[in-house]
């Protein structure tokens, strides 16, 4: 009998870098996932580039026996990835054809698929720069730690918080499906509404080691400082301490136990109490708390990884379920021919938004004209937009008031993205021109 292996399902990485148009239409601007779909598929059609490009999907080496064992393989696809499983073909009494893993999935320890960069994509991504400790994005098809919209992966976008200061580019929850992005502009609204609100977010960079660096600022001028880790039942696992003579660049934190404490992935259930704590506080007034977040055990060697996909067979939420009832695959084929796909998770994620500087390359000031004067502004002969764009891989147009569309030169891949102030930007250097007369 033939070997038969059936697509369990799939997940696609959508990157507003990759999937946006020469309007700037994005794939997000898409209400149907089957809308979205096709997006990809005219993308690949045109052998456009792909986030495949900079991220892999692996099985993580500790656990090559579940891959190996179960018959589970990861199959690179456009812009994401499928999971397949050998299996048993099914004749229901309906006349559909069915399909049933010939090991059933792991049913406790769930599935998980390692996020591996193979080029940087912080470079071109809308994550936060200035976050103290570097953890790895956790994603999961199950209500955790909240309830999850189907198809998305990601957690629930945070509520808007007045108290907080927000760094260029990020997103807050304003209401319900009012998901905003912050764009540093000066205005006295500085926050545009998004469509959709699956995207992912600094939530989601949850996943730690055991043992980890914790830096500093030097605005914060912290000499003292105690690092107290607690679990979900606000319960002290071990508290760290450190001075210094001078202000702390970074502080070296281990929470390994000598009883071993700390609930640590993969190979055990992901629930309330695998999640964690960290409560900060040092002189000079510094204070900070960290939620929700999880451990890695150490033989997974998380900081080798951008982070964690991690999938279950029958979570609560029935929409993001691997089997039906029966343990059967979704894919199957019912009796009118018609082949029924499996279930499609997603993974929103945008591009870093930044402010777009145009520089005389002699050095000179350059000055507006009546094309520019909508979408630029002039900072002492340098012109800057108005509002920060998010970067793209192919060229986009920028859109002025009127809804007219103004070509300005692009940045391009790998331009080096600056911090002035809270300002996120990119310098182009451009000649004497028509659209960049001197001043």
């Amino acid at each position: 009998m033939a070997v038969i292996y059936k697509i369990v399902c799939e997940v696609k990485w959508m990157h507003e870098y990759y999937l946006t148009s020469e309007k700037g239409d994005t794939i997000f601007d898409l209400a149907a996932q089957a809308d979205r779909i096709n997006f990809l598929f005219n993308q690949f059609a045109g052998d456009a580039e792909t986030i495949n490009n900079n991220l892999s999907f692996d099985i993580p080496a500790i656990q090559a026996s579940l891959f190996e064992n179960g018959n589970l393989k990861i199959i690179p696809s456009y812009s994401g990835f499928k999971l397949a499983v050998k299996c048993n073909k099914k004749i229901l009494s309906d006349g559909t054809t069915a399909y049933e893993p010939a090991i059933p999935l792991p049913a406790v320890s769930g599935i998980p698929v390692m996020i591996r960069e193979k080029s940087s994509i912080g470079g071109f991504s809308n994550n936060a720069l200035q976050r103290p400790f570097t953890a790895a994005w956790f994603f999961t098809n199950q209500d955790f730690p909240g309830v999850k919209q189907f198809p998305f992966l990601a957690n629930q976008v945070p509520a808007f918080n007045a108290a907080r200061v927000y760094e260029q580019g990020e997103i807050a929850l304003h209401g319900v499906n009012d998901v905003r992005i912050f764009l540093n502009n000066g205005a006295i609204d500085p926050w545009l509404k998004l469509i959709g609100t699956g995207y992912i977010n600094e939530s989601d960079k949850c996943l730690l080691p055991l043992s980890f660096s914790y830096r500093f600022a030097e605005t914060d001028n912290v000499t003292e400082a105690i690092f107290t880790l607690k679990d979900a039942g606000a319960a002290t696992i071990k508290t760290v301490t450190a001075t210094g003579e001078h202000p702390l660049k970074s502080v070296w934190l281990n929470f390994h136990t000598d009883d071993n404490q700390v609930t640590t992935l993969p190979g055990t259930p992901v629930a309330a109490a695998s999640l964690y704590s960290l409560e900060v506080s040092g002189n000079n007034g510094y204070a900070r708390t960290f939620t929700s977040l999880l451990f890695a055990d150490d033989s997974l060697n998380i900081a080798a990884y951008a982070g964690m996909i991690h999938l279950m067979p029958t979570p609560v939420n029935a929409a993001f379920q691997l089997t039906d009832a029966d343990g059967l695959l979704f894919t199957r084929i019912l009796p009118t021919t018609i082949k029924v796909p499996p279930p499609v998770f997603e993974l929103w994620m945008k591009s870093r938004p930044v402010f777009w500087q145009y520089s005389n390359n002699k050095q000179r000031k350059i000055k507006l004209t009546t094309d520019t004067q909508d979408v630029l502004a002039d900072n002492s002969g340098i012109l800057v937009t108005k509002n920060p764009l998010s970067l793209t891989y192919s060229p986009v147009l920028v859109k002025k008031p009127d809804n007219s569309f103004q070509y300005l030169p692009n940045p391009l891949p790998g331009d080096a993205i600056k911090l002035s102030g809270s300002a996120f930007f990119v310098n182009i250097m451009v000649p004497e021109s028509k659209m960049f007369p001197l001043a």
